[in-house]
């Protein structure tokens, strides 16, 4: 069970992190070496993409990992006053977009990440991020 510190509705997946790292350490005299975080609230995963993120992670030699999702440039926000963050009256095709204007929004669904960094850091990211 976690400690209410842990637990709450504003408990950050970092206190979580923390709490089992303790409970590993004094429970049962371990500490890995990496963590691979699977948020709940990101159930639906292909079948290969854990291994495929630990793979990635292992042979880049990052100290942290995360999924993305690609994101469409065609964002907007305050839906009561609607406001265009890109000019929707002169708007790219998606396939015409250059990889090097693409946008990722980090997706929740793999983190990978070593637990020494995530000491120092006392955050997931940290480090060389891939």
């Amino acid at each position: 069970m976690r400690p209410a510190s842990a637990s709450s509705d504003t408990a950050s997946t970092e206190n979580v992190i923390e709490h089992v790292i303790g409970w590993l350490r004094e429970n049962e005299g371990r500490e890995p070496d990496r963590i691979v975080l699977l948020q709940p609230t990101s159930p639906i995963r292909r079948k290969s993409l854990v291994s495929d993120c630990l793979k990635r992670f292992l042979d880049s030699g990052a100290d942290s990992l995360l999924s993305v999702s690609p994101s469409s440039i065609f964002l907007w926000s305050d839906m009561q006053d609607p406001k265009a963050y890109s000019d929707f009256k002169c708007r790219p095709r998606r396939q015409d977009i250059p990889d090097s204007s693409r946008l990722f929004e980090e997706n929740g669904s793999v983190y990978v990440f070593s637990t020494e960094g995530f000491a120092s850091s006392q955050n997931r990211l940290f480090g060389k991020i891939v």
